[in-house]
């Protein structure tokens, strides 16, 4: 009777901590931003290195931002977790008159998930970070996104996300700034495994009825070859990258190609020396041979052989 009393008790008790762990969970934050600039000409303000007469302007400004977001996280069901929250923005006082009293639901989102798949939607304020997350270089890269907006705030658009099991989807949708194209941009970016040593990936982006790009990366590893590569085609004009290693014995062999076409750069920088992501008539990154791109309007191929020797390697090139 009293083992039969306690497994009732027991229960009893999981039955509470279920209800428990299926009522909402709320918390939130409330954020005050201000910032107050002072200059030695508050009527034109001073150059931010006086030596360069084409240096950028600091002018006397002064800002109130108000943030208050709420979050939430619930389970509907023992394997379902909702998570979820909002944030509202309010510009209480800027220099530009326009802008005071300036209120607005900052952003939105939830997360739904499952085991083996969840789905998830943001709303509102987006960074470069939220909406190029699964495309590549070549397609759409956080800071030229980001370098195409004077105003941050103006970074305004939709993410949904889904993954099930191995497939993994985004759709992204943004408004954009009238001198880059009244139309918005639209993308999807998807990938997936397709067999034992092989992983899709695609890319489709497009902003104006004459301007979208697409690309398509396959990678893996067989064997003792891994190998990496992707295609990319912006409206006619192509880019390559591909990398394959392999490795017979002790001797790696290895195979790099890359060829990427002129509209892929800047069409006319300001300065060719230094040129800005925000000149790039597409999304995709700013290529720096620093981060190891090679440069728009350019190909280039290596062939290599590297070997062990008694207290060295040996590693000869062609390309």
């Amino acid at each position: 009777l009293t083992a039969d009393r306690a497994l009732a008790r027991v229960e009893a008790l999981e039955e509470q901590v279920g209800e428990i762990a299926r009522r909402p969970v709320i918390g939130g934050e409330f954020r005050a931003e201000y910032e107050l600039t002072h200059t030695s000409n508050p009527a034109d303000g001073v150059r931010l290195d006086p030596r360069d007469g084409e240096s950028d302007t600091i002018k006397d400004a002064r800002k109130l931002d108000l943030t208050l977001a709420l979050t939430t996280s619930f389970k509907p069901s023992e394997d379902t977790t909702v998570d979820g929250g909002v944030k509202a923005r309010a510009r209480v006082f800027r220099e530009d008159a326009d802008d005071v009293d300036d209120f607005d639901l900052a952003n939105m989102w939830f997360d739904v998930t499952q085991p083996g798949r969840s789905f998830s939607a943001l709303l509102g304020d987006l960074t470069g970070e939220d909406i190029a997350k699964g495309f590549n270089k070549y397609t759409l890269d956080a800071d030229t996104y980001e370098a195409k907006f004077d105003d941050p705030a103006d970074r305004r658009g939709a993410v949904l996300e889904a993954q099930v099991g191995n497939f993994n989807g985004r759709l992204i949708a943004s408004r954009l700034p009238s001198t880059v194209s009244d139309d918005g941009l639209y993308g999807i970016a998807a990938g997936f495994p397709v067999g034992e040593g092989m992983n899709l990936e695609a890319n489709y982006l497009w902003w104006s009825a004459a301007d979208r790009v697409a690309s398509v990366r396959a990678y893996g590893e067989l064997g003792r070859t891994t190998y990496d590569a992707i295609y990319a085609r912006l409206n006619e004009d192509p880019a390559w990258d591909i990398d394959v290693k392999t490795a017979i014995g002790a001797i790696e062999l290895g195979l790099n190609f890359r060829e990427v076409a002129a509209s892929f750069g800047p069409d006319d920088p300001l300065d060719p020396d230094d040129p800005k992501p925000e000149e790039l008539s597409h999304f995709g990154k700013l290529l720096d041979e620093d981060d190891g791109d090679l440069l728009w309007d350019e190909r280039r191929y290596v062939a290599y052989a590297e070997a062990p020797a008694w207290i060295a390697t040996l590693l000869a090139e062609k390309g």
